[in-house]
């Protein structure tokens, strides 16, 4: 179902960030070389999974992607 979003919608993937608060969501659109960006993890165990990039406030999204 995800790849066939992206595939429909057209998304450019390796140019994409996905910011999302669940481990789950990070890890499958890890599989697609989607960069990941993990909202609110300070009271996560992360330790198993690698984002690209890992906050807790929105302010901080602005500084990685650009």
């Amino acid at each position: 179902m995800l790849l066939r979003a992206i595939d429909d919608l057209k998304i450019d993937i390796k140019n994409s960030y996905l910011i999302w608060d669940t481990i789950t969501d990070i890890i499958a659109w890890q599989k697609t070389s989607c960069k990941t960006i993990l909202y609110n993890w300070a009271n996560m165990n992360t330790t198993w999974i690698n984002p690209d990039f890992s906050i807790n406030k929105w302010g901080d999204v602005m500084d990685f992607i650009f």
